[in-house]
């Protein structure tokens, strides 16, 4: 029983992933790179449809949903489907800012940790940046400091 039950919801599921109107309206795929590979340009646009994503509140409205999925989600069966659909709404948002943008992904061995994860060679070089840092070169624009999205927050004690 519990297995039949089971089938049902992914036909279901299944079946509102293919009658889903991105699905089929889709007139162009979405290539997604790596984010060391995006030019200079196409990651201020990025950097420059986020903020404008973060302005508009769709992002935080993004957030929030992910926050209330998190239980319910994470360390279960769900996890990877979920967060699959989560991205891609994620890239539609931003696509209605600028049709030419993906998502880019991340290698970590692009950015080698030969010291801990938290070491200051990584929050120099990495993705991430303390806020007293020069800005990375990934996710915090070109140099200039306005353009920080990313920071990593020291605590002291």
């Amino acid at each position: 029983m519990r297995r039949s039950g089971f089938i049902t919801m992914l036909c279901w599921y299944l079946l509102m992933i293919a009658l889903h109107p991105h699905v089929l309206g889709c007139e162009q795929i979405t290539k997604r790179r790596e984010i060391h590979q995006l030019s200079d340009v196409e990651r201020i646009n990025f950097i420059n449809a986020l903020k404008e994503l973060k302005e508009s509140g769709e992002y935080d409205r993004l957030t929030k949903l992910h926050v209330l999925a998190f239980k319910n989600v994470h360390g279960k069966p769900s996890f990877f489907p979920w967060h699959r659909k989560s991205l891609r709404e994620f890239e539609l948002a931003l696509q209605q800012i600028d049709p030419s943008l993906a998502v880019p992904y991340w290698v970590s061995d692009h950015d080698v940790l030969r010291q801990s994860i938290i070491s200051n060679r990584l929050l120099r070089t990495g993705l991430w940046i303390h806020k007293h840092q020069r800005p990375a070169r990934y996710l915090n624009g070109l140099g200039e400091t306005e353009s920080r999205l990313v920071t990593v927050l020291m605590i002291s004690h």
